[in-house]
């Protein structure tokens, strides 16, 4: 039920094509919105003609959490 309110949101229709695949690889592979967001094209592999993984030696950049 949430996922259709999300997809059939004005906002979500009116979002450009990054935001939809970024919403996209989240949903599939539990990915969080930053680690989403840091992807690379080349981190993307395709393992034959309609799957896709993520490459295991993705390096996530730190985020600052907290200021000092």
């Amino acid at each position: 039920m949430e996922l259709k309110q999300l997809f059939d949101s004005a906002e979500y229709r009116a979002s450009d094509s990054d935001f939809k695949w970024v919403t996209l690889l989240m949903l599939h592979s539990g990915l969080r919105p930053s680690e989403a967001c840091q992807l690379r094209i080349s981190d993307i592999k395709s393992v034959n003609d309609s799957t896709y993984a993520i490459s295991e030696g993705v390096k996530v950049s730190a985020l600052k959490t907290s200021m000092r």
